[in-house]
């Protein structure tokens, strides 16, 4: 699903599911995550480590 509408796209914004935040940089889009449960902190942080957008910080 993410392939047919990810071209038409200028962001992609998400809760940190792995199958986006991995389809949004082939597709050259910046990605916005927001999630702080079931590891969703650890994929916002490689998101942020990589360049690829903003993620969210876990709230402890």
């Amino acid at each position: 699903m993410f392939h047919v509408v990810m071209p038409y796209a200028i962001v992609y914004v998400a809760n940190e599911g792995s199958e986006g935040v991995m389809s949004a940089p082939q597709h050259q889009l910046p990605i916005v995550v927001a999630g702080v449960y079931e590891g969703k902190d650890d994929i916002a942080a490689r998101v942020r480590l990589n360049g690829f957008g903003h993620g969210s910080l876990a709230m402890n």
